[in-house]
Parts: structure tokens; sequence; C-alpha cells
């Protein structure tokens, strides 16, 4: 299932989080750059989770704990 993005945000050393839902439960995603060859410019951008299946208090939780 796909994971919708509710909410972005970006802390201080400039590290993009996001918090998802797949419907029933909640994730916490980073935004993370690596190399890639088949890409112009050699560098491609992909969520990774950070931690998921949680509840959307403990979700929010790391969110904000994470985004400050």
């Amino acid at each position: 299932m796909t994971t919708k993005l509710i909410q972005e945000k970006t802390n201080k050393r400039g590290i993009q989080y996001a918090l998802g839902t797949d419907g029933d439960t909640y994730s916490v995603l980073k935004l993370c750059h690596s190399y890639a060859s088949y890409r112009r410019g050699g560098m491609a951008q992909r969520w990774r989770y950070v931690q998921k299946d949680m509840t959307l208090d403990a979700a929010m939780a790391l969110f904000n704990r994470r985004g400050a």
C-alpha cells in the first residue's frame, strides 16, 4: 500500500521529515539523498522510514521530536 504524506517539516540541520499514513497506521519518514547513476546529476531523492506501524499519538511525538 502507498503511504500518503500528511505533513512535512525541516529541522535546523536541514533534514526533511514527513508524517505519513497508509490508512490504519502512521509512520515517520526521512528524505534521503543518495548517488544514482541512472539519474541526471547523479542524485536521487527517496523517502525512507524512520519508524512505521505506529499510532497517531506515537507518530506525532516522534515527528515533533525529529523535526524540532
